[in-house]
């Protein structure tokens, strides 16, 4: 807009010659100007979106089912409470079956007793190795001293909380981010609809301009000055429409659609506010409690390579059975162990996790407090823009008022002969952009808002 004001005031010099000699016959001053209808087609509205939100809920709905960020979250859910059940498994017991069959390829033939008496034995045929065993045991192991087992399972627990609380703070982002794309828009429709009425109000004064030439009051240069603004206007309504588009597919992009995405008129910001629980104390926020549950995990992971020093005690119940001939040795047995393992060297690897699992622990603690120091400067700067955003926007629409009052002034000083085209030229352009402006503002306020409420709340949808 400034470059276009600027190329107005290079055409002063040319005025000025203009005024002092008159063209000459048949140049300019027989120069017919195309006409303009207030009928352009470009007054049409903007085209509708593939699909619109009528409500809040709506939004949300399409957050939960179709957001990939949320169900990726949910996933790492669903992971941690299978480590927790993972974690269960080693303190319960397990049992194993096994099974086997062997055949022998290399046996021989012989004799041996198989009956009779001392005096007077029975033999029968003997092969060795018997050519086809077939075997089978059934082993319980049940953990009864295992402090490391049973501490992880509180670590697992621990570790679903934490991801449970970065889902819900992950809601919260995500909620900002759709509401954010929402106002978005919805300050993209209005600057559309802004730059529609300026091209018309440009459209109107050049119309103006041409009655005026007509009659004798006014020069060509008038009416180029003002068919020019028509296409500056046009150009605004070209790049507006754009920006439109690209926010309706930003919010697609929020919901999980790949397309466009409007917004109807129904959806109210206080919905948004309402969808929110507002916190007591920053340090309720979901992020930051989840980064104390972490750090909690990563002071038990310390713990549990501590316990990877103690000694584990298992009762082992074994059930064995084969076919194999092996003399007065029955074929099944049972048997009853109690394992006592202590560990005692091995090799440094456990030395070694102990130093990774406190270095984590150190990193986890400096990354929540500078987590919390970053969770405090957003709070303050978010509360801090709401009193800011307006009175930009009281700023904004003093400055649109003067502007419409002096728009209206030098129309009319032009229509009564007292005026130039310059004049009523910039007047048109700045009106339109104190309009454009003003509307920023106003949902910049808007906008402003929604930050501050979500910055410290919970969003439990």
């Amino acid at each position: 807009m400034r470059s276009a004001i600027l190329g107005i005031l290079l055409l002063i010099p040319s005025v000025a010659g203009a005024q002092a000699a008159p063209p000459k016959e048949g140049v300019g001053a027989a120069r017919v100007l195309p006409e303009v209808s207030l009928t352009d087609e470009m007054l049409a509205p903007p085209p509708q979106a593939q699909r619109t939100i009528a409500t809040w809920d709506e939004a949300m709905a399409l957050m939960r089912a179709r957001t990939t960020d949320l169900r990726v979250a949910h996933d790492e859910i669903q992971r941690a409470e299978g480590q927790v059940r993972a974690a269960l498994g080693a303190a319960l017991p397990a049992v194993v079956g096994q099974g086997s069959y062997t055949h022998q390829f290399i046996h021989a033939m012989s004799e041996q007793v198989i009956g009779g008496t001392a005096g007077n034995p029975v033999f029968g045929p003997y092969t060795a190795p018997q050519p086809d065993v077939f075997s089978g045991s059934v082993q319980l192991t049940q953990p009864i001293i295992s402090v490391e087992a049973w501490h992880a399972i509180g670590t697992a627990k621990a570790s679903v909380e934490a991801n449970q609380l970065s889902f819900d703070d992950l809601k919260r982002t995500v909620a900002a981010s759709a509401a954010t794309a929402i106002v978005g828009i919805l300050a993209a429709e209005r600057v559309a609809e802004l730059n529609r009425a300026g091209l018309r109000h440009a459209i109107e004064r050049y119309q103006i301009a041409q009655r005026k030439r007509q009659i004798g009051g006014g020069t060509i240069l008038d009416a180029v000055r003002v068919r020019r603004d028509i296409e500056i206007a046009r150009a605004s309504l070209l790049s507006g429409d754009d920006a439109l588009l690209r926010a309706r597919e930003a919010l697609g992009l929020a919901l999980g659609i790949g397309g466009q995405v409007g917004v109807a008129s129904s959806v109210g910001i206080e919905d948004i506010e309402r969808s929110c629980q507002k916190l007591a104390s920053l340090d309720d926020r979901a992020d930051l409690a989840a980064g104390r549950k972490h750090l909690e995990v990563a002071d038990r992971n310390v713990v549990d390579v501590y316990q990877q020093f103690l000694p584990t005690l298992s009762g082992i119940a074994l059930l064995n059975w084969t076919d194999l001939d092996q003399g007065p040795v029955p074929a099944t047995n049972f048997s009853l162990e109690a394992l006592l393992t202590v560990p005692i060297w091995d090799g440094g690897i456990r030395y070694g996790n102990l130093t990774q699992a406190r270095a984590l622990r150190d990193e986890t603690a400096r990354t929540l407090e500078e987590q919390r120091r970053r969770a405090q400067v957003q709070v303050d700067q978010a509360e801090r823009g709401v009193a800011l955003a307006q009175h930009e926007r009281d700023v904004a629409s003093a400055v649109r008022d003067l502007a419409a009052e002096t728009d209206e002034l030098t129309r009319l000083a032009y229509q009564t002969g007292q005026g130039t085209s310059l004049d009523l030229v910039v007047a048109a352009a700045e009106l339109r952009q104190a309009d454009i402006n003003l509307a920023l503002e106003e949902f910049g306020l808007v906008r402003a808002r929604i930050g501050a409420v979500l910055s410290k709340a919970r969003c439990p949808w």
